[in-house]
């Protein structure tokens, strides 16, 4: 049978050992947008089998063993700072609870220092209320002119000259124009 690729996902979290509220808010993400998932998945399968083994040497039961890894996974996230303010109805108190997030942005960072990932820069586009110029991320902008430096030494005399002729035959309609604008507003 069939499942949803978010199905499949989610499934192969709670393999790796997250528990349901981790996996089902993790399994949106997909694994080509967020590659250390994979070692986020490695590591707390690791974990995941270091502390059953160990249970299972102390003897606990089934129920002592599930309980006793939510405690160990909240520890985890305490230890580490993924955790978020959560609202609470009691007045001046701060309550927090873990957040997977919290845990996917630290894995990310882990991941880009140490060179395994580099974040991708987005297109940058205008949205309503914001300046009337729209930003388009170009790219690497002196890679560009260097290119085009190397291309024009390449050239011979002939192409030069035919590409300077292009140039001024631009600019000359640039002119043309701006006039014709002037004039006609």
């Amino acid at each position: 049978m069939y499942r949803t690729l978010r199905q499949r996902r989610y499934d192969n979290l709670i393999y790796s050992g997250f528990l349901p509220f981790e996996a089902q808010e993790l399994s949106s993400v997909k694994y080509s947008e967020a590659p250390y998932l994979r070692k986020m998945m490695r590591d707390r399968m690791r974990l995941n089998e270091a502390y059953y083994k160990q249970a299972r040497e102390l003897g606990w039961n089934k129920t002592q063993r599930e309980k006793g890894y939510r405690d160990f996974i909240r520890n985890e996230y305490i230890d580490h700072k993924w955790v978020r303010p959560a609202e609470s109805w009691q007045v001046g108190k701060t309550r927090y609870k873990e957040s997977p997030w919290e845990m996917l942005k630290d894995y990310r960072q882990k991941a880009i220092d140490a060179g395994e990932y580099h974040p991708k820069q987005g297109k940058h586009v205008r949205r309503k209320g914001e300046s009337l110029y729209i930003k388009i991320y170009k790219g690497d902008i002196q890679a560009q002119k260097k290119r085009a430096a190397e291309r024009r030494e390449r050239m011979s005399e002939i192409e030069r000259e035919k590409y300077r002729k292009q140039r001024r035959e631009q600019k000359a309609r640039a002119r043309e124009r701006a006039k014709m604008k002037e004039r006609y507003g």
